[in-house]
């Protein structure tokens, strides 16, 4: 049976990024890693968006 690990990532911008761009770049950063995107979360603000990756250990 596989078996995986997952991380909770909290992604907030401050006044000079756009929100897409941190979420492009923090996905990028972890699919390096080998971590996949499993679900991706915001609240009406959109700020932060959580995002949880998984990999197989």
């Amino acid at each position: 049976m596989k078996k995986f690990e997952y991380k909770v990532v909290r992604v907030a911008t401050g006044f000079f990024g756009s929100m897409d761009e941190e979420i492009e770049k923090t996905l990028n950063e972890y699919a390096e890693e080998s971590w996949e995107l499993v679900a991706q979360v915001t609240n009406e603000n959109m700020n932060p968006v959580i995002i949880t990756f998984k990999r197989e250990k």
